[in-house]
């Protein structure tokens, strides 16, 4: 019995090549720009609904936006293009996940960036060595000594390839092997394909980011998403009694402590401090049991 050999992918540009392979191979029809396009479109749909699939939180308004989309989107693609779509996800999910590096931003410059409207791909080195010169261990430290967590913003986000190895450095720096439960991620893009990259590379990775399709210099939005994880952060604090209870004080604490630096400015630390103090919330004082991530936050 004779058979077509699978290509075993064992390495990042494997992956690489076996996805443009496999786009070209359906593009028969169409032009492989427009083809991406959908591509993108389908995965970030598929990303963003995974909590709601799981049942992890309930369907909603948002949910059946989506749905619909999705499936206007599918309308227009044979079985065999859909069946390409569901190869490609599972080869980008694999390579963002076993790989944690920005697998989608080179493929976009082959098959979607327009390089006129100032879209070009930014090397991994370089922006591995940005975040180096940034992102140093004691600034880190110094940040979760105060914060607890690490945010960070890219308003001209890309694929997400920055923040992605941004990400990679923080680990590094921190001498830790995941560090979803410190960082936050605030990603902003004009491009259309760009917001649909970066929703699906930031959600694969299992980091907590929002992401808007949006126009950074005029401020407008025109959608926005959170990756799975900061979607479940964020159920969870509007279901959960006790931590919406911690959120709720938390915000009045700053907002008293804004209004008396305000009203004493010269007593700035000692206000600080006292704050610092009454915000060191027990969790046996709660009914209910947190998580190390959720304990973080609010320490």
């Amino acid at each position: 019995m004779s058979g077509k050999k699978q290509k075993v992918i064992a390495t990042f540009e494997d992956a690489q090549r076996s996805f443009r392979s496999i786009l070209e191979e359906v593009s028969a029809h169409r032009a492989p720009r427009d083809l991406f396009r959908d591509f993108l479109e389908v995965a970030s749909i598929v990303v963003s609904q995974m909590p709601y699939n799981a049942g992890a939180i309930p369907k909603d308004e948002r949910f059946n936006e989506r749905e619909a989309q999705y499936f206007a989107i599918a309308k227009r693609h044979s079985e065999k293009e859909m069946n390409a779509f569901a190869s490609l996800l599972g080869m980008t999910t694999f390579a963002v996940q076993t790989f944690e590096r920005d697998f989608l931003g080179p493929i976009y410059m082959d098959f979607g960036a327009n390089e006129r409207n100032g879209e070009f791909y930014t090397p991994e080195s370089l922006g591995i060595t940005m975040a180096r010169m940034t992102l140093t261990r004691s600034f880190l430290e110094s940040i979760l000594n105060q914060k607890k967590l690490i945010t960070i913003s890219d308003p001209a986000c890309g694929s997400g390839g920055l923040l992605i190895e941004a990400y990679q450095v923080i680990k590094e720096e921190l001498q830790i092997d995941d560090a979803s439960d410190r960082v936050l991620f605030h990603a902003v893009d004009v491009s259309r394909n760009a917001f649909n990259m970066c929703v699906i590379q930031l959600g694969l990775l299992g980091v907590m980011a929002d992401i808007y399709h949006g126009n950074t210099l005029t401020l407008e939005t025109f959608e926005h998403r959170d990756t799975p994880a900061l979607a479940l952060w964020r159920h969870q604090c509007r279901t959960d009694p006790a931590l919406r209870m911690l959120l709720f004080l938390r915000q009045l604490e700053q907002e008293t402590c804004a209004n008396r630096l305000i009203e004493q400015p010269n007593d700035g630390d000692a206000i600080a401090e006292e704050a610092v103090a009454a915000s060191k919330l027990e969790a046996s004082e709660a009914d209910v049991t947190f998580t190390p991530q959720q304990l973080k936050l609010f320490e």
